[in-house]
């Protein structure tokens, strides 16, 4: 299953490798909320050998990634989440696996706005960002 789906500003694009049940109206609103409506994101949900042949080639980490976030510049970036890792996850976070895809999805997005304010010298504290942003996103989104 290749498929591609794009909203119509062309400012978030999905390539899936493996079926997701989630809309991507609500992948679309996290990542315009989270990164702007000016950001182009490309988001792939992927296989475990694609995912983890990237963390190799990009990351020269061998281990199978839930996700990875890569900017290509300040208004550009693609997330790679990996449904497999995602699903067994999310039994240890008690999520469901919906839940969990959202949570790995808006971790990605924050990584990107890390990298941006990395770059302009912003110091900021990663685990509280994350963990409460993810959660409060998580309960905000009704499945």
């Amino acid at each position: 299953m290749n498929t591609t789906q794009a909203d119509s500003n062309n400012t978030v694009s999905f390539s899936f490798a493996v079926p997701i049940s989630i809309s991507f109206d609500t992948f679309s609103a996290i990542a315009q909320d989270i990164l702007g409506k000016k950001y182009t994101l490309d988001v792939l949900f992927a296989r475990q050998n694609q995912a983890q042949k990237l963390n190799i080639q990009y990351r020269n980490k061998t281990y199978i990634p839930n996700v990875l976030a890569f900017p290509l510049d300040v208004h550009t970036g693609q997330i790679v989440i990996t449904p497999a890792v995602a699903r067994k996850e999310a039994r240890d976070f008690n999520h469901t696996f919906d839940e969990h895809v959202i949570f790995l999805f808006i971790h990605g997005n924050e990584n990107l706005t890390i990298h941006f304010k990395y770059f302009v010298f912003f110091t900021i504290s990663f685990c509280n960002t994350h963990k409460h942003t993810e959660l409060g996103w998580i309960r905000h989104i009704h499945f």
